[in-house]
């Protein structure tokens, strides 16, 4: 009989110890598992990124980061030892980026190269993030926060996410311009914009930047136009100006600013940011109205014409 119950005692034991379903246990942190994460783009359904960086970051003081570099937009399989992470994901190959703080969830961040200027960076490409703040990695499967805060389970440790963008696309327009004969390029400074990005929580970090980029000149129909993407300060910074410059076949560069923060900021989309100049008259070397030749930075504070230096136009941009 005493063998009899200590059959039973040990079969409970050992079934106790094999089932999932028992919160008590701690898997050891040894154990490697195949996760699956598999991208779902609805929030962004024209991307088409080279591939996808994973960080996977340990919950636990004790833990390893674990940087995954995937091919495509749909994802794949990745190996982790069980525990508990929070991930982040971002394209890979983005124009203009570099990675920073990746010690830790918080401090990942995407930042702006400079230009050697201060405050001033180069455009970006577009780039995609996706986060998952928690993960249990098991000998079962996974369990994981999505997004919306839903909890999943899956035996099949597979992990969905909807990488979204986190950079703003700003489009230029400067109409019914007068006096473009003789201009030879024309290049617009927006100052506001952010010099990087959390992408955990997508705050921006630094000190409010400048994106430089050119303008291109439609004669036929007097217009200035161009398109750059930077990180976003909404909510950050509420003023924004946008300053135009204008060279001439003679080298003599001209610029004048004007205050975009009302359309910056309603703008319908956060993402997609359309800034209109409607009249633009330009004054040519010998003009009356023509600045003279003091030479400010493109941080002149003028609500006219003021000449500026030149070297920091070639630099920034080819």
């Amino acid at each position: 009989m005493k063998n009899i119950s200590s059959n039973i005692i040990s079969a409970l034991l050992f079934v106790s110890l094999a089932s999932c379903e028992h919160k008590d246990i701690m898997w050891p942190g040894e154990s490697v598992r195949e996760v699956t994460v598999k991208f779902e783009w609805d929030n962004a359904p024209d991307a088409d990124p080279e591939g996808m960086s994973l960080y996977f970051f340990p919950q636990s003081p004790y833990g390893e980061v674990w940087k995954f570099d995937i091919t495509g937009r749909e994802g794949g399989t990745v190996e982790l030892p069980t525990g508990d992470y929070q991930m982040v994901a971002y394209n890979t190959g983005v124009q203009g980026v570099k990675i920073e703080g990746t010690d830790s969830y918080e401090s990942i961040m995407a930042a702006a190269m400079s230009t050697g200027k201060e405050e001033v960076v180069t455009p970006v490409g577009t780039m995609y993030g996706a986060t998952v703040s928690h993960i249990e990695v098991t000998e079962c499967g996974v369990r994981y926060i999505t997004s919306a805060g839903t909890i999943k389970e899956c035996g099949q440790s597979l992990v969905r996410c909807s990488p979204d963008s986190i950079t703003t696309d700003y489009t230029v327009i400067v109409k019914n311009v007068e006096g473009t004969a003789g201009v030879s390029t024309v290049r617009a400074y927006l100052e506001g914009v952010g010099s990087g990005i959390f992408l955990s929580d997508l705050n921006v970090s630094g000190v409010p930047s400048t994106v430089a980029f050119p303008l291109s000149v439609d004669n036929d129909h007097n217009l200035f136009y161009g398109k750059s993407c930077a990180f976003s300060s909404f909510g950050k910074r509420n003023s924004y100006d946008l300053q135009i410059a204008v060279t001439f076949s003679n080298h003599k560069t001209i610029a004048r600013k004007y205050d975009v923060t009302a359309q910056v900021v309603n703008s319908h989309s956060m993402r997609n940011v359309l800034i209109i100049v409607d009249g633009l008259s330009i004054p040519h070397p010998g003009d009356p109205d023509y600045p003279d030749d003091d030479i400010g930075g493109i941080d002149t504070d003028v609500e006219g014409w003021v000449t500026i230096e030149t070297d920091i136009l070639v630099d920034i941009i080819p």
